[in-house]
């Protein structure tokens, strides 16, 4: 199966199997503004969340058109 960042479309394959984990390592699920979505270790550090979306982050996804 693979795996996508919502934010800088890094990819990966990863194999689900009972006792690896849901997903590859490090990465993470994030609900922004109701839309539950992917993050690869790099873009989804708590970093990013701490206290609210970074504004790095906000840039990169105003860039991809998931905030206005």
């Amino acid at each position: 199966m693979q795996f996508k960042c919502r934010v800088c479309d890094a990819a990966v394959e990863y194999d689900p199997t009972p006792g690896l984990g849901a997903m590859p390592s490090g990465w993470r699920m994030h609900e922004i503004h109701g839309n539950i979505l992917l993050f690869c270790d790099s873009c989804g550090r708590p970093v990013h969340f701490d206290g609210g979306l970074s504004p790095y982050m906000k840039s990169l996804l105003r860039t991809r058109g998931i905030l206005v």
